[in-house]
């Protein structure tokens, strides 16, 4: 993925772990990621429905989709996190935005927040 590419990529915002994130059906390679973005891949099902089901920095096998978040998320010691579809991931029905986007509307809320 060329930078250009990356700054045109749009991503769902969705929540995980009552953190709104952006979610990627591909694989996102560090190399444009902005300082400010950290980026992690998701895991599903070893069945193969399509059911998330963990977290971590990279994943190899049985790979969904890419997180981009402007906050850490804390995989715990393992350096991965299980995640219970239901329970900790929410589909917000919000427009598709590229990650400038997303800093921006972070940023905004961060401002309102204070």
């Amino acid at each position: 993925m060329t930078k250009e590419e990356f700054d045109k990529l749009r991503c769902e915002p969705i929540k995980l772990f009552n953190k709104e994130v952006l979610y990627a059906d591909l694989r996102v390679n560090n190399l444009h990621l902005p300082d400010n973005i950290y980026r992690y891949e998701l895991r599903h099902d070893d069945k193969c429905q399509g059911i998330l089901c963990e977290i971590a920095h990279r994943i190899l096998v049985n790979f969904q989709g890419t997180i981009l978040s402007d906050k850490k998320i804390n995989l715990g010691k393992q350096g991965y996190r299980l995640i219970d579809e239901d329970k900790d991931i929410q589909h917000l029905g919000k427009d598709n935005m590229t990650v400038n986007d997303y800093l921006h509307q972070q940023k905004n809320i961060q401002r309102m927040e204070r």
